[in-house]
């Protein structure tokens, strides 16, 4: 630790240093949650945040209306290109999972799923997730 800081938490400041929140309270408390959800990657919100305060704190950024997950996202994107401009071969990683909301009798706007025991039953959504991984490992990655 460094100041205080864990290095989950100073890769955070770094990754969402250019993340346009508005206000440099929003600019903290995103590497806060952050670096909370990358120490603890398995962890539920609040056990990864670790007090009700943190937790709470949490909460009301992601909830906030003036935080954009977009202003996030173009952050992390820029530092990915960064990163990946300094490497001479990159290897793309894309996987799609396909998820199963069947049980989730509220869940509207999904299209449906296809299984061999149950054609057309159902309804499903496709994660895609994608990674650039340099030679000296991650650079970042997309959805």
């Amino acid at each position: 630790m460094k100041n205080g800081q864990t290095s989950e938490h100073a890769w955070a400041v770094e990754e969402l240093g250019q993340a346009d929140l508005g206000d440099p309270r929003r600019q903290r408390r995103a590497a806060q949650v952050v670096a909370a959800v990358a120490a603890h990657p398995t962890a539920s919100l609040p056990r990864a945040c670790g007090t009700w305060a943190a937790t709470k704190g949490a909460y009301r950024f992601l909830s906030n209306p003036a935080v954009q997950p977009r202003a996030l996202r173009a952050a992390h994107q820029a530092r990915t290109l960064e990163r990946m401009a300094d490497q001479p071969m990159l290897l793309l990683v894309q996987d799609t999972t396909q998820v199963d909301f069947t049980t989730q009798r509220h869940t509207a706007g999904l299209g449906p799923i296809h299984t061999r025991s149950r054609p057309r039953q159902g309804h499903a959504g496709r994660l895609g997730r994608g990674a650039a991984v340099g030679r000296g490992g991650p650079t970042g990655v997309g959805a």
